[in-house]
């Protein structure tokens, strides 16, 4: 072999970067459509999610002849209890578990008793805080990337048993208990007064009312939401009620139970090594280590009404109500960041952020996530592409909603009596 036959065997230097160069291209090609087929097989499954959850609630209304409750509501009218907030001690997901394929958690709950109370359940064994500790796929949306486990709050009973899985389970889905949209301004126009003096106003009860009444889907169950997708909460976020709420069992009779009493507190201790009141202080959040925690799939405050962005309000006072922004994903272009951890152009401590009666901004400043109503802080939101979200219906069906739904047409499939054919989603 000559000299110049040697040297014509291998890649000159410029020949090996080209290569390289046209490798990098085809992968800079190929890169955005293997995370679009990544990303619409997450959309699927979690579209698969809602449909086994819709249909889990139709089962459970074939076996018991009423519907699941959402959790959480406001007690009007019946006699049984004091008026109020009052709090179902077993949340929407508890109550459809057996439904689920979930039969087995299902059968080692202690029925009609919170879910923070760590006696032993039926099974002499696993207490219903114990069981919570448990991550059920059919409750968490993978397209979810900004959750995390953490954000459910630390389980003690887990921590003491030694589990590998130490934090409460949570859910990336929001059950209707109610809107207060209102049917001329689309503007929120919630209830008003209190104990005997309650007015509803626009506040109108979802199908899964929180006594569970017999009541149907007087609209129809095929225009009837029960629940919507709830994902991306940025951190652990304290809810409005805490575990001094009125919580009550319901009776297959309709009996009522007042369990109240079985306050042994929402013991979430620690978060990423923090105390809870440390977590709260350095995040700008107020509350109490017995608060609700919205993003658990065992917590009654779970559910939530559609009622809008805060920062998208008209006032009581107003002419006519104003609305700019979507009701599903609103706010959604505001991410967390640098400036905030919660999303928002404002200040993530909720003593500084813009609410419906402030003047610190206006619907094109966006609101911190961690405000009420703000993103995906107990309102209708996801992150799929497309602008838009799931929604399970009561006849078991799963349908996309569009970011550009009319106010007027969600408030109308929250609302199961009002009597309206809705309008086109």
């Amino acid at each position: 072999m000559t000299v110049s036959n040697m040297k014509r065997a291998g890649f000159t230097l410029v020949e090996l970067l080209v290569v390289i160069a046209i490798i990098g291209m085809l992968t800079g090609l190929l890169l955005p459509a293997v995370n679009s087929a990544r990303e619409s097989a997450r959309k699927s499954s979690c579209g698969n999610n809602v449909k086994q959850q819709s249909m889990g609630a139709t089962n459970y209304y074939s076996a018991n002849l009423k519907w699941p409750t959402s959790g959480e509501g406001v007690n009007f009218e019946n006699p049984s209890i004091a008026k109020g907030d009052v709090m179902n001690c077993e949340s929407f997901q508890v109550q459809i578990l057996p439904f689920i394929d979930q039969a087995g958690i299902a059968a080692k709950w202690n029925p009609k008793t919170v879910y923070w109370n760590s006696s032993k359940g039926v099974d002499g064994k696993s207490s219903n805080m114990l069981l919570a500790a448990t991550k059920i796929g059919t409750f968490n949306c993978p397209s979810n990337t900004i959750g995390k486990d953490q954000f459910g709050g630390t389980n003690p009973a887990a921590v003491e048993a030694g589990a590998a899985f130490r934090y409460y389970g949570t859910t990336d889905y929001l059950v209707v208990a109610y809107t207060d949209l209102d049917p001329t301004t689309g503007y929120r126009n919630k209830k008003s007064g209190s104990d005997d003096t309650f007015v509803r106003n626009a506040y109108r009860d979802g199908l899964l009312t929180w006594d569970q009444t017999s009541k149907d889907a007087l609209d129809g169950t095929s225009n009837t939401v029960i629940f919507f997708e709830n994902s991306a909460r940025p951190s652990l976020q304290l809810g409005k009620r805490s575990s001094a709420t009125k919580h009550v069992s319901v009776g297959s009779n309709g009996t009522i139970s007042d369990v109240t009493s079985d306050t042994l507190a929402l013991t979430e201790t620690s978060i990423g090594g923090r105390t809870l009141a440390q977590y709260v202080t350095e995040y700008g959040a107020t509350g109490s280590s017995n608060k609700t925690i919205p993003n658990r799939w065992c917590d009654s405050d779970n559910a939530s009404g559609i009622s809008g962005a805060p920062n998208d309000e008209g006032t009581a006072s107003s002419a006519a109500g104003y609305r700019t922004l979507q009701i599903i994903n609103n706010n959604n272009k505001i991410l967390p960041g640098a400036t905030s951890k919660f999303g928002g152009s404002l200040d993530s401590n909720t003593a500084g952020a813009y609410t419906a009666t402030s003047s610190a901004g206006s619907a094109s400043d966006g609101c911190s996530w961690m405000v009420n109503n703000c993103g995906p802080n107990d309102e209708a939101f996801s992150l799929h592409s497309g602008n838009g979200c799931f929604a399970g219906f009561a006849d078991g069906s799963v349908k996309w909603m569009s970011g550009k739904s009319d106010v007027q047409v969600l408030r109308q499939v929250s609302d199961p009596g009002d009597g309206e054919q809705p309008l086109p989603y």
